[in-house]
């Protein structure tokens, strides 16, 4: 499907979260809003682009006053939607707001669908598909990373990189097809080594968009940090002391957590995910031995596990059958609460939950394994977009492989065609109705 824009009616909505508060912003968009504005505020001639007015607004029910606001109006396309659009600073709380709702309804105006006014800016060209996933990522951001990764690739940092590998493949299918259409006897035929070359630097950069995407489900998930031991040797005393608060249940009684209990968090602004669970031991209690089976799932899917004993970590670890990756493990040595803590010479770090000590240490270990290197490159946040350029990726090895074998040069152009078609579906160039359903839906009413 390509991109066109039919939405010729007016649409209304309240962008800011309901209830009492002290405003609330109302947003109209639609084409020439002006006979909107007038019929609201009863002023003529008075309408200026991207100023801010102090204006009363009148119910077109029954003429009566229902507030006095600040409105600014944007005259298309130099708006978000591209449109004329028509905001709406009134006095919070539930009544006012629903009154001039209810007055834009009465002239005409719908009311927008959950992302409407996003979907708008799309089908108008003032963002592109990557636009406004990063837009959807930037409300929802949960940490200080996921919000500058949102913002750098709502800028159209990413477009610009899809758009770079767009114009390469372009060039490429141009002088392949050309060729197609000559002998080589008619025409200079470009080597294989320049073919070869070309898709080897498409095939570079799409590589590590895709190995970005690890990069962006962590900043949306953090990295999954399991607290492992024996019952009561002070896992939900480190995880509430992590986290700040009480998530878990403190008890004297072995076994308390039998559920496995989830936080998100930060440690020196790398998002993580804390994770409690059962005690790792043997029992017989049905409720406990599937607590224990959640502790070994855990296990398998977490980038690091700290395991905790309050006696000698490392010799209980080994008298254990657990398998984990070394590179993923931190003994921790719990309920050192008498002694002055010194962690530069152990093979474990020592701590006390009841007087603060060693936590820094423990954190900065933390921090060490996981702190990112500086990411210059765009990255994917989405299933989409990382459907989309590992499909290219696998297109684009395909090609070169069927290059340097000599096979038919007319099915690679098909495979150039194949992935400058995802490329353009990345941006929204071309698109399928129940995907663009699928991105805007998820956006809040307003937005």
């Amino acid at each position: 499907m390509d991109k066109t824009s039919n939405n010729n009616y007016p649409i209304a909505a309240i962008a800011t979260p309901l209830g009492i508060g002290a405003l609330a912003i109302i947003r109209i968009s639609g084409f020439s809003l002006e006979s909107i504005y007038y019929s609201l505020t009863k002023r003529k001639n008075t309408l200026i682009s991207h100023k801010a007015s102090l204006c009363s607004i009148y119910s077109a029910i029954n003429n009566s006053k229902i507030d006095s606001c600040i409105i600014i109006y944007y005259k298309g396309p130099k708006s978000f939607t591209g449109e004329d659009v028509i905001e709406i600073n009134c006095h919070g709380g539930n009544l006012i707001p629903q009154m001039i709702l209810e007055t834009l309804s009465f002239m005409g105006i719908k009311n927008a669908a959950p992302g409407e006014f996003s979907l708008r800016a799309f089908l108008n060209n003032k963002i592109d598909l990557l636009q406004a996933e990063s837009l959807s990522s930037l409300i929802s951001a949960k940490n200080d990373l996921s919000h500058s990764i949102a913002l750098k690739n709502l800028s159209g940092f990413f477009t610009q990189q899809i758009s770079f590998l767009e114009h390469e493949l372009k060039t490429l299918l141009t002088i392949l097809e050309n060729e197609l259409n000559f002998n080589e006897n008619e025409i200079t035929f470009s080597s294989k080594n320049n073919i070869l070359k070309s898709l080897s630097g498409v095939c570079k950069t799409l590589k590590k968009l895709d190995n970005s995407s690890a990069f962006g489900s962590i900043i949306n998930s953090g990295y999954r940090i399991l607290l492992l031991g024996r019952p009561n040797v002070g896992k939900s005393s480190l995880f509430n002391f992590l986290l700040g608060k009480n998530r878990a249940i403190i008890s004297e009684v072995a076994g308390t957590t039998r559920d496995v209990i989830e936080a998100n968090s930060e440690i020196k602004n790398i998002p993580v995910c804390f994770v409690d669970t059962a005690g790792y031991w043997e029992s017989d209690d049905f409720l406990e031995i599937l607590g224990i089976k959640k502790t070994v799932k855990e296990i398998n899917s977490a980038d690091l596990v700290l395991f905790l004993d309050d006696k000698d970590p490392i010799n209980e670890f080994n008298n254990t059958d657990l398998k984990i990756n070394p590179n993923k493990l931190i003994f921790v040595k719990t309920k050192e609460d008498t002694v002055l803590i010194n962690n530069k010479s152990n093979n474990f770090i020592k701590i006390s939950t009841l007087k603060g000590f060693g936590i820094n240490d423990l954190t900065n270990q933390i921090f060490e394994m996981f702190k990112f290197k500086n990411n210059s490159g765009p990255v994917i946040t989405s299933n989409r977009q990382k459907n989309l350029i590992k499909a290219s990726l696998k297109i684009t090895i395909q090609s070169i492989d069927m290059i340097k074998t000599d096979l038919e040069m007319d099915l690679v152009v098909s495979n150039i065609r194949d992935i400058l078609f995802n490329l353009k579906s990345l941006i929204g160039k071309v698109y399928e109705k129940d995907v663009i359903d699928d991105i805007f839906n998820k956006f809040c009413v307003g937005k």
